[in-house]
């Protein structure tokens, strides 16, 4: 990182800390999801021209221990999903650290690269986002439908799995729409392109607002360790010890997420499953 770039964290970092990755306070109700299933069909934003795929290994670094994250698409449709994940400003203090994080696969926002996640988050400049190519380090996954076997009757899907081992960021984010709220669109699944309409949910509560009973479409309050109240989508780094929240993990864990076209509980409408595995 250049002289005029460290000088820029200095002056900054009091200000961005609140910045960075912090969920920001909006008054906006609108549909994202209504928006993206009648304007965009399959197109789920950012203006990304990126195939996804591929396991990112970094190499090995002394600033945190390794996360493995593991998507699971154990339905028959293709899970189109985005992928982000970054390290604060905050958390890094010095100039081997940043060394590490570049080797494992991050690269830093520059002086005028601010990046915003729907109303969810802002990454002011010196915030490091790992791998991809599209905003905030973005990565557009593609991950194809899991094998089917057995008659209509005794249907097993086997999953398909793609994974990621990155040094653990301070927030990961799959989302399809910019969050800008739970009705926001979380992920989609499709089949030829095309959003699947068929599979209708009857909606139960709060849970469907925005997602029309449709099973193609899952909104950000289907994932099971996302806060809606107060309006907080990922899942977070947990710094020093005692309890943690469904949405927080340690250093050295893995998560796996599993991601279902027909709700695991259509009572909660669960639709993708986080499930933190302790470190061995």
């Amino acid at each position: 990182m250049n002289a005029t770039m460290r000088s820029y964290r200095f002056l900054t970092l009091t200000a961005a800390l609140c910045l960075a990755g912090c969920p920001t306070d909006s008054t906006v109700r609108r549909n994202p999801f209504l928006t993206l299933t009648e304007n965009l069909g399959i197109s789920i934003g950012d203006n990304e021209n990126d195939n996804g795929g591929g396991t990112s290994t970094p190499g090995s670094g002394t600033f945190r221990r390794n996360l493995t994250l593991t998507l699971s698409n154990i339905s028959d449709a293709d899970l189109n999903v985005k992928l982000a994940a970054w390290v604060n400003i905050g958390s890094i203090r010095t100039k081997a650290q940043e060394d590490a994080l570049i080797a494992g696969g991050y690269r830093e926002l520059g002086a005028d690269e601010t990046v915003t996640f729907g109303n969810a988050f802002t990454l002011p400049p010196g915030t490091f986002v790992f791998a991809g190519p599209g905003p905030g380090g973005a990565t557009t996954l593609v991950i194809a439908p899991g094998t089917t076997t057995g008659d209509e009757d005794n249907e097993v899907i086997t999953p398909t799995t793609q994974d990621f081992v990155l040094i653990a960021p301070d927030v990961i984010l799959f989302y399809a729409a910019p969050p800008a709220s739970c009705d926001s669109a979380a992920f989609v699944f499709s089949i030829d392109g095309e959003v699947v309409d068929s599979d209708r949910v009857t909606p139960v509560g709060d849970i469907y607002q925005g997602a029309t009973g449709s099973g193609g479409v899952k909104t950000l309050a289907q994932v099971s360790a996302y806060a809606c109240d107060p309006f907080r989508p990922g899942l977070f780094l947990r710094v020093g010890g005692g309890g943690r929240q469904p949405n927080e993990y340690f250093e050295g864990e893995s998560i796996r997420v599993d991601f279902s076209r027909t709700p695991f509980n259509r009572n909660t409408g669960e639709s993708a499953r986080v499930t933190i595995i302790p470190a061995q």
